[in-house]
């Protein structure tokens, strides 16, 4: 068999197992989960602009409470703590790296030192060390779209600022980028009226970031970063930058997850997309290549 061929065979069962995993996930955990805190194994320096291969240690506390296998860990979310993505920190697992015996192993119950992607994102090199992200898992059945998602703005969900200019609610067919809005051709008409009103849009500007400096930035706790961070000059040309949503308050039914996808160049957020339930104060959000908005989307229990 030819590489190629045992690349296509191997591709084809992680997508089997995959789906095999979201179907686990679907039936055990009717609405959204989120993780404890997964630690770093040792402590990290992270140089600007570069990526680093490490560990972070696993244990069954950290998966939801369905049995773990590589299916489910493919299905699963990450989202890294606020105060490293905000220093310009994503974390990653490094699937390729990842073994059966990994799986067996965190299914016994044991701490497993798992292989992970760090890459630093900022102009500035970053120590850290501890708690670093986790996993969380969201129901796509439970995602609020259309009136379920409007009635929520009015009673679980509280938003300072002016819609249609501060935020606004809007659907697929929405092209964020251009603030136009663009003919999607959905021929089922079930499909195209689930696409509509499915997210709340909140433009951003540059607000803050870290400036360069040959020293590193240990993030030890959350006044490191702030202490660190300053407003963004008019001239600067940095590809990662933090903005703020106005104030908002979800209810403890509801969680936010910020969509990572790619756009147009490579502008993205970083993974570190959850608001958990109870959230009370302004979304920081981490932005690269000059993304202009964030795209927020709310489940249900």
């Amino acid at each position: 068999m030819s590489l190629e061929s045992e690349q296509f065979e191997k591709m084809a069962r992680q997508a089997v197992m995959s789906e095999k995993g979201y179907e686990k996930l679907k039936e055990g955990i009717p609405g959204f989960w989120s993780g404890r805190d997964i630690p770093m194994r040792e402590k990290q320096l992270v140089e600007p602009k570069s990526l680093i291969f490490s560990e972070v240690i696993l244990t069954k506390e950290n998966f939801p409470p369905v049995e773990a296998d590589w299916g489910v860990l493919r299905r699963l979310s990450l989202s890294t703590r606020s105060r490293l993505a905000q220093s310009g920190i994503e974390i990653r697992i490094d699937y390729d790296r990842v073994t059966q015996d990994d799986i067996e192993r965190i299914n016994k119950g044991e701490e497993v030192p798992f292989p992970v992607m760090i890459e630093n994102h900022g102009d500035r090199a970053i120590e850290f060390e501890g708690e670093a992200t986790r996993f969380f898992w969201t129901n796509e059945k439970n995602r609020l779209r259309g009136k379920e998602l409007r009635d929520a703005v009015l009673s679980d969900i509280k938003i300072e600022g002016e819609e249609g200019k501060d935020w606004f609610i809007a659907g697929a067919d929405y092209d964020s980028e251009n603030d136009e809005l663009i003919q999607l051709n959905m021929k089922n008409e079930k499909f195209r009226e689930s696409m509509k009103d499915i997210m709340i849009v909140f433009p951003m500007k540059k607000k803050l970031h870290i400036p360069k400096d040959d020293k590193p930035l240990n993030i030890g706790s959350r006044k490191d970063l702030e202490d660190a961070l300053k407003p963004v000059p008019e001239e600067d040309d940095s590809d990662f930058y933090l903005g703020e949503t106005p104030r908002v308050e979800l209810g403890e039914n509801v969680c936010g997850v910020i969509n990572t996808g790619s756009y147009d160049g490579g502008k993205r957020h970083l993974i570190s997309p959850l608001i958990d339930p109870g959230f009370k104060g302004k979304i920081r959000t981490e932005l690269l290549d000059n993304l202009g908005y964030i795209e927020l989307f709310i489940f249900k229990r």
